[in-house]
């Protein structure tokens, strides 16, 4: 398993979570992730302008999530285009099927087909938000990987 990590050229350049009141997240209540990208990448900011990266979101939701999948919309505000993507948080029965840890669940989703570019220096920000009101959803993490 080692050895399958060390060939990874895969790597973590932006991790930042953003909590959801889990009694109800509504279209409206929008989750705002900031990117900031350095003239130059520079340790703890090191995002390259050359490369394209991709999204990883982890959403943490409870047992209790009454919908098996759910919508969003992504949207970064470098003018490039949107992304909608739907998770599916329970198996085919309904049940919850993320990694869990007491009453808690995590299942993460890399969002295939919408690399990105990040190559003008400042401040970017990540938009997320649901097609309807959900309850149950607890977090979620936004990850940029090149």
């Amino acid at each position: 398993m080692l050895l399958l990590t060390a060939c990874s050229n895969s790597r973590i350049v932006y991790d930042y979570s953003a909590d959801v009141d889990p009694e109800g997240w509504a279209p409206a209540d929008t989750l705002f992730y900031p990117i900031r990208v350095e003239e130059q990448p520079q340790p703890g900011h090191p995002i390259d302008r050359q490369q394209f990266y991709m999204f990883t979101v982890t959403v943490r939701y409870e047992r209790m999530y009454p919908c098996q999948p759910l919508p969003v919309h992504l949207l970064l505000d470098n003018g490039q285009t949107g992304h909608r993507v739907t998770f599916s948080l329970a198996d085919e029965s309904g049940l919850p099927d993320g990694n869990h840890w007491a009453t808690l669940y995590t299942k993460q989703f890399d969002i295939t087909g919408w690399p990105v570019r990040l190559d003008e220096a400042g401040d970017y920000v990540l938009k997320i938000w649901p097609d309807s009101l959900y309850a149950g959803i607890t977090s979620l993490t936004v990850t940029l990987k090149n």
